[in-house]
């Protein structure tokens, strides 16, 4: 996970990242600019930015395999509790990543048949997300 181009943190994933097909965005964030799923040799495809309604989704064609990636865009409200972006698969939720600002932690986890694996909270670093400030 890369927050404002930096390296943030790396998560063992228990679902295959290859199986997700949608991403979903929740919470208080606004979203700006661009959503974009991309190859990274090949200009992103962007949505309209009149599309950004929170909560977001988007599928993701022929899933997230290498060397595509994800970026979400946006600016944490001010009054935020929390925030999640979420990598579907099906009903499963093979990425979750949830900062939230009373506890300062970012969990991280995911969920299958229903059921939500050990959550991450530790950091080696601080909380990459701030009330009232933009990330991408």
């Amino acid at each position: 996970v890369m927050v404002n181009k930096k390296l943030y943190l790396l998560y063992s994933h228990r679902v295959p990242f290859y199986r997700a097909d949608m991403v979903s965005v929740s919470g208080c964030v606004q979203l700006f600019e661009e959503i974009s799923i991309q190859i990274p040799a090949i200009p992103p495809m962007l949505y309209p930015s009149w599309s950004y309604k929170v909560p977001y989704r988007a599928s993701i064609s022929g899933g997230l395999c290498p060397p595509k990636n994800i970026i979400v865009s946006g600016t944490v409200l001010s009054n935020a509790k929390s925030f999640y972006i979420n990598l579907c698969s099906g009903n499963d939720i093979a990425f979750h990543l949830n900062p939230r600002f009373v506890e300062d932690v970012v969990v991280r986890n995911t969920q299958t048949n229903k059921s939500w694996g050990p959550e991450e909270r530790s950091l080696s670093q601080n909380m990459p997300f701030s009330r009232g400030q933009g990330f991408q």
